[in-house]
């Protein structure tokens, strides 16, 4: 991390990886880095509940370190409207895919990230859209106002 200071780093982090201590050491450890990293809560659901297990007082403890939280593919499984709102005090950003609309209506996936776009505006969070492969979604995105976009368009994955 120390050799790409400017570098923002996102880190996915499945619910269920919550309810494990190696992951609270690794918040722990990492937080010296936190201005550097973000979390990504992803959308799959936690498959073992343990009765003490909140997701929100989790977020709010991510959170204490001082990190960045994203909610991931939003809309999708369990990090739906209820979630975001429920957590409104610890989220800083939503992650919209365009992906899962190529396949069905685009126009839809639109429509979609246009109320979630509004969320994110009244709410003071970043809104980044994921799925952007070619110019004319770029040109759809930023006449919408949305500026924060990721996708092969602008990079493909890169190896550190």
């Amino acid at each position: 991390m120390s050799k790409k200071p400017e570098t923002r780093f996102s880190v996915n982090i499945h619910p269920q990886q919550l309810l494990w201590q190696s992951t609270w050491s690794f918040f722990e450890t990492m937080a010296v880095h936190k201005e550097q990293l973000q979390i990504e809560l992803t959308e799959h659901p936690v498959r073992i509940q343990q009765e003490s297990f909140d997701l929100s007082s989790a977020l709010a403890k991510i959170k204490a370190y001082g990190y960045v939280i994203a909610v991931d593919d939003i809309g999708c499984g369990q990090n739906t409207l209820s979630l975001v709102f429920a957590n409104l005090a610890s989220v800083d950003c939503l992650k919209f895919s365009l992906l899962p609309f190529i396949q069905l209506d685009e126009e839809i996936g639109f429509s979609f990230l246009a109320c979630w776009l509004k969320v994110a505006q009244k709410y003071q969070l970043e809104l980044i859209v994921e799925g952007i492969e070619n110019r004319e979604k770029m040109v759809q995105l930023l006449e919408m106002g949305v500026h924060l976009q990721q996708g092969y368009l602008w990079s493909k994955g890169e190896r550190l």
